[in-house]
C-alpha cells in the first residue's frame, strides 16, 4: 500500500495542494433530480482555485461518472452499472483519488438517502446509508471502505446526526457533520459551501461551521424542522468512558415521552442526546466536548443539541439484534444497561 493510505490526511505532500474535496453522490432513486440541480449549480458557481481540487461521483439514472470540478464539469472516468453503495466500488473509486490526487486536507460529502442506524427491512445487515435502486449499505461497512482518514465527512443524508453515527466514524474521520432528522432534498451543499469549504483563509473548523450557518440560512423559510451539528469525533471517547462507568439507567415510560424525538417514519427512535443525558443528570461536561457547533433552523419547535441517541424500551424493542451490532452498543453496552 502507498503512504497516502498508510498516514493521516494532514500530512505534506510535494504538490502542496490544500485540499481535495469529494463528493459521493448517489441519487440512482428518487432524487436524481436534485442531483441534477447540484451538479448545475457546482458546475456554474464554484470558483476554482489552484490549491484545491474538487471530484465529483455521481451515479444518477445514468451510469456512475466521475468528474473534476473545474470551471464546469470535466470527465475523469466512466463506468458500467454498479451497485454504487457496494462496500469494494466505495474503496475503488476513492482509493483511485487518494492514490492519484493527494493533498493536505481531505473532505468527504456523502450524498443521498439515509436512516442513521436504522435497519430497513427488518435486517440485521440493513443499517442504511444511500439507497442505489434498493441497495444501501451498513455504517460499519461503510467506514470499513474508506481508504484514508478524512479530515471531514459530511453526510448530506437524513437522520445521520447520530451518536452511534459518530462512534462509528471515529477512526475514519476527525470532524463530522450531519443533521438528526430528515434533511430537504436540495440538501446541505452548495456552491456556497463548496467555496468556502475551499477558501484556506480561514481554518476548518470556521469552514465548517459556516457550512451549518449557510445550510440553515439556505432554508430560513423552510416549514418543517432542521437541524445540523458539528462534532470532533475522538473527543466522543470521553463520553464512551463514562457510559462505560455506569452501572444502569432507567426512565420511567412516562418520561421518555417528554423526551424530544427527531422525526422519521413517525417512530420514536432518535431521542434528542443532550436531553437524555440531562435527564439521566449526566452533568458531566466531558460529554459534551465532542459537540462544537449546532443550529437549528428559524422556526423549529424545538431547538435541540443537534445529534439524536437510541432510547431502548418496549415500543422499539424489535431494532435491538441490528443495534447490537453497532460499535457504539458494543463500547458502552447500552442495551444492556436499560
Amino acid at each position: 500500500m502507498s503512504l497516502v493510505l498508510c498516514s493521516c490526511s494532514n500530512e505534506y505532500f510535494e504538490d502542496s495542494i490544500f485540499s481535495n474535496i469529494v463528493f459521493y453522490i448517489v441519487s440512482d432513486n428518487n432524487l436524481h433530480v436534485y442531483s441534477d440541480s447540484l451538479l448545475l449549480d457546482l458546475s456554474k458557481n464554484v470558483v476554482s482555485q489552484n490549491d484545491s481540487r474538487i471530484f465529483v461521483y455521481v451515479d444518477d439514472l445514468n451510469k456512475p461518472r466521475l468528474y473534476q470540478l473545474q470551471n464546469g464539469l470535466i470527465l475523469l472516468n466512466k463506468y458500467s452499472e454498479v451497485n454504487s453503495l457496494s462496500p469494494n466500488h466505495i474503496h475503488k473509486v476513492l482509493t483511485y483519488l487518494a492514490f492519484n490526487y493527494p493533498a493536505n486536507e481531505n473532505g468527504l460529502i456523502m450524498w443521498s438517502h439515509g436512516t442513521g442506524w436504522i435497519n430497513v427491512e427488518e435486517s440485521a445487515e440493513s443499517r442504511a446509508f444511500g439507497y442505489d435502486r434498493g441497495e444501501t449499505v451498513n455504517l460499519n461497512k461503510l467506514f470499513d471502505a474508506l481508504p484514508i482518514k478524512y479530515d471531514y465527512i459530511v453526510f448530506d443524508a437524513c437522520n445521520m446526526g447520530t451518536i452511534e453515527t459518530l462512534a462509528e466514524a471515529k477512526e475514519k474521520c476527525i470532524y463530522l457533520i450531519g443533521s438528526p432528522e430528515p434533511v430537504p432534498a436540495d440538501g446541505i451543499i452548495n456552491s456556497l459551501t463548496i467555496n468556502l469549504l475551499s477558501n484556506n483563509s480561514l481554518s476548518l473548523e470556521q469552514r465548517l461551521k459556516g457550512v451549518c450557518d449557510i445550510f440553515i440560512e439556505n432554508h430560513q423559510h423552510y416549514k418543517e424542522d432542521i437541524s445540523i451539528s458539528l462534532c470532533k469525533t475522538s473527543n466522543i471517547d470521553m463520553l464512551i468512558e463514562h457510559i462505560k462507568n455506569k452501572e444502569h439507567f432507567f426512565i420511567e415510560p412516562s418520561t421518555i415521552e417528554t423526551i424530544h424525538t427527531y422525526e422519521f417514519r413517525n417512530q420514536s427512535l432518535f431521542f434528542d442526546a443532550f436531553s437524555l443525558f440531562d435527564t439521566l443528570q449526566i452533568t458531566d461536561s466531558n460529554i459534551k466536548n465532542f459537540l462544537l457547533y449546532n443550529v437549528s433552523g428559524y422556526n423549529n419547535r424545538y431547538n435541540g443539541c443537534g445529534l439524536s441517541i437510541f432510547i431502548p424500551n418496549i415500543k422499539n424493542k424489535s431494532y435491538f439484534d441490528s443495534y447490537r451490532l453497532l460499535r457504539w452498543n458494543k463500547e458502552v453496552n447500552w442495551l444492556d444497561k436499560w
